[in-house]
């Protein structure tokens, strides 16, 4: 996805010169992508309730990117936490340091 936002102004830590689009004054830039095509996307596993069979589904979109996502936040800080560090907060931030 990606584009020019309709709505959130332009984050301080993100520059709002972005090649080929001028100065937009929106937020224009993708922090993180994940592939959100289902047909390339993950293969996940799904078990229903009171059942041992497996069945596979290709799955993909924010259903499938937020959760990774989250996922990765989750163990990054996890793994701080071992070390005495502080969580990492608001990631997006972090990314332009």
């Amino acid at each position: 996805g990606g584009g020019v936002s309709a709505y959130t102004a332009t984050p301080s830590y993100q520059t709002a010169a972005v090649p080929g689009m001028g100065t937009p004054v929106r937020r224009t830039v993708a922090d993180v992508s994940m592939n959100a095509d289902p047909n390339s996307g993950q293969y996940v596993a799904v078990i229903n309730p009171g059942s041992a069979t497996v069945n596979w589904i290709s799955a993909g979109g924010t259903s499938l990117s937020t959760p990774q996502w989250a996922g990765i936040v989750a163990v990054t800080n996890a793994s701080r936490a071992l070390t005495a560090k502080a969580p990492l907060g608001a990631v997006h931030a972090s990314l332009y340091q």
